[in-house]
């Protein structure tokens, strides 16, 4: 790996650390990308970069804390940062700071690399990502007669090397790679838009033919859902039955829940009492648990946290019981938690906190999905929950699909997402103005009462936390169904 001629710096640190009474996590990345932007069959941009840099936090055997980090990864500056994290550390004694002497229970495991099997940018070929994008933005203008189309590609080669005082030495890449077609058009006397994406972990996503017919698939789609949406009344707010789909219910995972039981946040979390998890509180039905972790090829994958732990795959919540929290090294136990090695940082710059990676809604007895979940269609849901009693004649029911956004409140268990297509089950599947879908999370949790299909994790984003951004993912069964609750309620999106 690239970042294997860190070694005279990794030493140097290390040698500084002991010599000052320090202990040291020191954190190195080398990260490259590219990018590329095709406009309606012309190449519009095509950009790369490379940086590389070391932060260094160190603890005082007070359990103080202090960070440092440059762009210069030379032995003498590294040895330079070691000094200034540890004179800010003590700094920060005078301030009463909080203390944390968990990395002095740390036991190293030497020298190890955590390979992967995506391909690096050194061994892609930009003539070859250039050629497949074009044609995938061909395909799609001869597709959809009447639209602008925007294709996008990007692919990221993340390597990153975590050094301690303990002896651990861990290097790993955290790659990742998306592709993605942007539609608009003015039509009906307003603007029509509809996006879709494929993401895994480098190039493939594009490269791939089949991935890229997937991608083209699921554009086409998203496309007829934005046009059947035109002109089309809006749902009355209020409360009823609710199917939604895989990405929705990765949204609700994510910021109703995954959010709300990160460790390092729980005094404001709606979970958490005096700062501490309610490990234990039933908060849904037996049937139901999220579950965090790393996927092999995912788009969020991260095997290994910014501390050199190994992540664990967590379930958060498990069989509806409220069992753990995400964990990071600094903040779980004085949250109740174990350290469950969730830390995450975005950049070298940045000092690590408890994050997601995939995170999941999981049903232990979900329904057989007769239907492709790619190809599902609002009649085909409609057919399958009257197959198994869950759509009588005349019962409102509504299926929401497409997340478009959203946010939820920790503290209070509020939340809100967008949905980018709407349609009545009850009224033949008839489609309805886009919408938004918001209530109280533990609401929401209690009225799951079905999951159909095998598990899809691939809805992913970008998760924004204390100025950091990482990439996320996660999902459910292809459609997952809430019964009605007047805590969950769906209305007119704006």
């Amino acid at each position: 790996m690239r970042v294997a001629r860190f070694d005279p710096a990794a030493g140097a640190a290390l040698e500084e650390a002991r010599r000052r009474g320090l202990f040291a996590i020191v954190r190195f990345q080398d990260i490259q990308d590219r990018s590329l932007v095709v406009s309606d069959g012309t190449l519009d941009r095509v950009s790369a970069s490379r940086a590389a840099g070391v932060g260094v936090q160190v603890f005082t055997t007070e359990g103080w804390c202090g960070f440092a980090s440059s762009d210069d990864c030379s032995p003498g500056a590294v040895r330079d940062l070691v000094r200034r994290a540890g004179a800010l550390a003590r700094s920060s004694g005078l301030l009463g700071p909080e203390v944390s002497h968990e990395v002095f229970e740390l036991q190293g495991g030497g020298r190890r690399v955590v390979g992967t099997r995506a391909r690096g940018l050194d061994a892609t070929s930009l003539a070859e990502q250039t050629a497949a994008l074009r044609e995938a933005n061909r395909r799609l203008v001869d597709g959809a007669a009447g639209f602008a189309v925007r294709s996008s590609h990007l692919v990221v080669d993340d390597e990153w090397r975590v050094v301690r005082s303990d002896g651990a030495d861990v290097s790993f890449g955290l790659p990742r790679a998306h592709a993605q077609h942007d539609l608009t058009a003015h039509l009906g006397g307003g603007i029509v838009s509809a996006s879709a994406t494929v993401s895994g972990a480098d190039a493939s996503v594009l490269l791939d033919l089949e991935r890229a017919r997937l991608l083209e698939q699921r554009s086409l789609r998203a496309l007829r859902r934005a046009r059947a949406a035109l002109g089309t009344p809006s749902v009355r707010v209020g409360s009823c039955r609710l199917v939604i789909d895989h990405a929705l219910a990765k949204g609700l995972a994510h910021e109703a829940f995954g959010h709300a039981c990160e460790t390092d946040t729980v005094d404001g979390s709606i979970l958490a009492t005096g700062g501490r998890l309610r490990l234990g509180e039933a908060l849904g039905p037996s049937n139901v648990s999220i579950v965090d972790g790393p996927i092999a090829g995912d788009y969020a994958d991260q095997g290994v946290s910014a501390n050199g732990l190994d992540r664990e795959t967590v379930a958060i919540i498990r069989d509806g019981v409220l069992v753990s929290g995400l964990g990071d090294l600094f903040s779980a136990r004085r949250a109740g938690s174990p350290i469950t090695g969730a830390c995450r940082a975005s950049s070298y710059r940045q000092r690590p906190n408890p994050r997601m990676s995939n995170i999941r809604i999981v049903l232990a007895d979900p329904i057989p999905l007769r239907v492709g979940a790619e190809t599902i269609e609002p009649d085909d849901v409609a057919s399958e929950l009257r197959r198994v009693g869950l759509l009588a004649a005349g019962e409102p029911t509504l299926y929401l699909a497409g997340y478009r956004g959203g946010q939820a409140h920790p503290k209070r268990g509020d939340f809100m997402f967008a949905c980018a297509a709407v349609y009545d089950l009850a009224d033949g599947a008839a489609p309805r103005q886009p919408a938004v879908l918001s209530g109280n999370s533990r609401s929401a949790l209690r009225s799951i009462v079905a999951g159909f299909g095998e598990l899809r994790l691939d809805a992913m984003g970008v998760c924004g936390k204390h100025g950091q951004n990482v990439p996320v993912s996660g999902g459910s069964h292809a459609l997952l169904v809430l019964e009605a609750h007047p805590e969950v309620v769906v209305g007119q999106r704006g």
